[in-house]
């Protein structure tokens, strides 16, 4: 017996929509852990499971999913947003995210392109000159 052409599109529908769905099945699944065992350390490895879940399936980003603290950290009272925010803000994580942002920038406007045929044109085939060529802007970039 087949299957009617509605049923056809509905499968389709609800498979494209999968990641949605786990996520709010994964999360109301895991939400029985605050409700059975009361308490922060119950809300904590809630969030800690939710966001080790989210992370290994990849259904949302894994930048949103780095977030997930900063959201359901107050909502469940677990810390207020200050404290958790403040964890996210140390001074080696700005260091980090202002070095990642200079590489996109870079990366998006052609620059590492540019800086190869450049120094392509400076140094030739010789092979010392050529390692030594993509050894100082990369150290000058680096800094």
């Amino acid at each position: 017996m087949k299957f009617p052409r509605m049923f056809k599109y509905l499968w389709i529908t609800i498979l494209s929509f999968r990641g949605v769905i786990f996520c709010f099945l994964y999360a109301a699944l895991l939400a029985l852990l605050p409700i059975m065992m009361p308490g922060k350390p119950a809300k904590g490895a809630y969030v800690l499971l939710l966001m080790s879940g989210l992370w290994v399936t990849e259904v949302i980003p894994i930048y949103v999913t780095a977030l997930v603290p900063l959201v359901f950290g107050p909502l469940l009272g677990i810390a207020s947003a200050s404290v958790i925010s403040s964890s996210y803000a140390k001074d080696t994580n700005i260091l980090f995210f202002g070095g990642l942002m200079m590489a996109c920038a870079i990366e998006n406007n052609y620059i590492h392109k540019r800086l190869a045929i450049t120094i392509l044109k400076i140094v030739g085939s010789d092979p010392k000159l050529l390692m030594l060529g993509f050894m100082i802007p990369s150290w000058f970039l680096s800094m």
